[in-house]
């Protein structure tokens, strides 16, 4: 991995990583390995976080990380409660909804649109609207071609044909895994009529620090950033919240220029950020700590995706686990370190210990919500 000199929103020069990771082992945010460092460094500048992205990170998106391309509805789960489950499509679909007043036959691009979920379920809702899809990869384009036609979208780069042609372009978790993130916001800019809107969704590291560690998150934004970053491409900011989404910023921006530039103060964000990074360089010593307090007995881990997979890496004896748990349907039935991921209700009876792999701000009250769970007594692991 090579190392940062230059903030990938400002050009300020960077100084030393705040963070670099005790072992050449990380993860990605698909819950793949790589034996690589991780390393953070921070913009006191504009107040942003960033991850040196690793060598074939261009390669690794166009062919290798292909997320959610099972089947047509195969999704992530964004929440469950009393046993009702919600997808994210779904939910950032109602939000957007919720947030932005779509006109008449507006034209609207999904920037970074994966397989399309949401923008295919807006066209069910709004058949009125013109919509257009972009990735820089290939492998979602047999998805596309299930409700749209090729003139409907484009890979690796926006056509000039698109300046100016859009009322509205949507972006669900794709600015956080953008190396050239400067030219991205500004080519977004371009395809936006005047006046047009940008609302994208981008994970909140402040509310959720296992961003802080993914590998593949080149940007981990802050308010203060994200506001330098929109500025400067000529998008005035519209609003950033962060408590409609759990754990993420919604962010509308438009295409008119800034009344005025926001002066970021990065001296409350740099010992947020310390306090993140000391957290993570302590996590594999107390991961162990409780391994050797529990020995010679099966376990298992809660949660099929990044911190999961986080724990795993960070255990001494990955042959007692014997099973991830997940509630997610979609990924029941799958292998993780060719561990078979399973539902709650099929925990074997004679695991006891298990290892909680969630966002420690909710991880205590979503285990608390398993009902098959109530009977039993556990022990757990908490992030």
């Amino acid at each position: 991995m090579t190392t940062l000199q230059y903030c990938n929103i400002c050009n300020q020069k960077l100084g030393e990583p705040i963070y670099v990771s005790p072992r050449n082992i990380s993860v990605t945010s698909n819950a793949d390995i790589v034996a690589i460092p991780t390393q953070v460094y921070f913009c006191e500048t504009c107040g942003h976080l960033e991850t040196p992205p690793f060598d074939d990170l261009e390669s690794y998106y166009d062919t290798g990380y292909n997320i959610l391309t099972d089947s047509d509805d195969e999704d992530q789960l964004y929440q469950s409660i009393d046993g009702q489950k919600a997808f994210r499509a779904d939910f950032q679909l109602e939000t957007l909804l919720k947030k932005q007043t779509i006109s008449p036959n507006a034209k609207i691009l999904d920037f970074g649109s994966g397989k399309g979920t949401t923008l295919r379920r807006l066209a069910l809702r709004r058949p009125d609207i013109a919509y257009s899809l972009f990735d820089v990869s290939q492998a979602y384009v047999p998805f596309w071609e299930k409700f749209a036609t090729p003139d409907q979208w484009a890979t690796y780069t926006l056509p000039e044909t698109w300046d100016e042609n859009f009322d509205l372009v949507i972006s669900f978790y794709v600015l956080e895994h953008v190396a050239e993130l400067q030219e991205s916001v500004k080519n977004v800019a371009r395809v936006l009529k005047p006046g047009g809107v940008f609302y994208f969704i981008v994970p909140n590291v402040y509310a959720n620090t296992g961003d802080f560690v993914v590998v593949d998150h080149v940007n981990h934004f802050s308010e203060e950033s994200l506001h330098y970053l929109l500025e400067r491409s000529q998008l005035s900011v519209i609003e950033i919240d962060k408590t409609t989404h759990d754990s993420a910023f919604i962010v509308t921006a438009q295409k008119t220029p800034p009344s005025a530039y926001r002066v970021v103060e990065s001296s409350r964000l740099s010992q947020q950020v310390n306090q993140i990074s000391e957290y993570w360089l302590n996590v594999i010593e107390q991961v162990q700590a409780f391994e050797t307090k529990h020995p010679d007995k099966p376990v298992a881990i809660y949660g099929a995706g990044f911190y999961g997979t986080y724990i795993a890496t960070c255990l001494t004896n990955l042959s007692r686990v014997r099973c991830f748990i997940d509630q997610n349907p979609y990924k029941q039935n799958e292998k993780i370190l060719d561990i078979p991921v399973i539902a709650p209700k099929d925990l074997p009876e004679d695991i006891e210990t298990i290892y909680v792999g969630l966002n420690p701000r909710k991880a205590v009250a979503t285990i608390d919500a398993i009902s098959v769970w109530s009977e039993r007594h556990h022990s757990y692991f908490f992030l």
